[in-house]
């Protein structure tokens, strides 16, 4: 994970500090946990309480959240707001989780410490969700399954002591009624296909903000099979890049650097890199050059253009 820009740092540092003292001042909060979180090349901040919510249309005009979700734009990331709205005096802040299978046990499974450190922290926040285990290896994970209840398998499609779908079919075998959803970098069409192939129920990307990752886990739990919104159906052909993306590729294509792209889009660079992945994986190339010559194939960029 590259440092942050500092006008994403400085972003994440307001709309963080703005979130502490809404959950003080309007929602009566003892505790607020703020928390830090990176899942591949995203980063995510996680502000929880345990206030008793509140009314905004009631007592407050909603403009700090406007406000809020102004400064996340502006860097090309997004503000998620999941207030319960008031709560009465004596309600619990969150479900209980000692509810037997009302919680979904998770195990995490990615070669990254970091990652796991992320995808553990984009959960933690779900009263319904809990992670059980990680591993870092298919031979981990076949290991932590064997001795852990589990009710979900996360893990990435490419892990380094075996080919890739091995740990699904294997997970899958020896435990029937496990949910295994793939959480990868890139989504080729290819990988994708070797992913449900092997068994998997969903497929996912590893930019996938909280909110989709949790319904994600959800619904494949409930008997879903799902993609993610910017993973391609393998049966369908890929799907077209958004004008975004193009915008990047075609800036790639005019030898501009992430960095340069970032500034002169003004997002930061961590949202190229994101618009990048896209690229790739609806063009099924590996890398930017590839990209680039796979955009030339598909007639979406113009050797004429001028940049």
């Amino acid at each position: 994970m590259s440092a942050l820009p500092d006008t994403t740092a400085d972003a994440l540092l307001r709309v963080a500090g703005e979130a502490v003292r809404n959950a003080l001042r309007h929602a009566d909060a003892g505790t607020v946990t703020v928390t830090l979180s990176f899942l591949g090349e995203a980063v995510c901040v996680d502000v929880v309480d345990d206030g008793r919510g509140f009314d905004p249309d009631a007592a407050h005009d909603g403009s700090g959240l406007a406000i809020m979700a102004e400064r996340m734009d502006a860097v090309g990331g997004r503000l998620e707001d999941r207030r319960p709205g008031p709560r009465r005096d004596g309600d619990d802040a969150r479900p209980d989780r000692a509810r037997g299978d009302l919680v979904i046990r998770v195990v995490v499974v990615d070669d990254h410490p970091v990652v796991r450190d992320g995808v553990r922290g984009q959960l933690a926040v779900a009263a319904d969700v809990e992670v059980v285990g990680e591993a870092a290896s298919t031979s981990e994970a076949l290991a932590v399954l064997a001795a852990t209840p589990c009710d979900v398998l996360l893990a990435d499609l490419r892990l380094p002591d075996a080919e890739p779908g091995t740990l699904v079919r294997r997970a899958r075998a020896e435990h029937p009624d496990l949910v295994v959803l793939m959480l990868s970098t890139y989504a080729t069409p290819a990988d994708v296909r070797t992913a449900l192939d092997a068994g998997a129920d969903g497929y996912l990307v590893k930019d996938t903000g909280r909110a989709e990752l949790l319904d994600a886990v959800r619904t494949a739990r409930h008997g879903g099979r799902l993609l993610g919104r910017s993973v391609p159906d393998p049966g369908a052909g890929p799907a077209a890049p958004s004008p975004r993306e193009l915008e990047v590729l075609r800036l790639v294509a005019a030898g501009l650097t992430n960095r340069q792209i970032a500034t002169r889009l003004r997002l930061g660079e961590a949202t190229v890199k994101t618009h990048l992945q896209h690229v790739c994986a609806k063009l099924g190339a590996l890398d930017r050059a590839s990209a680039v010559a796979a955009g030339y194939r598909a007639g979406l960029l113009d050797p004429a253009r001028e940049i």
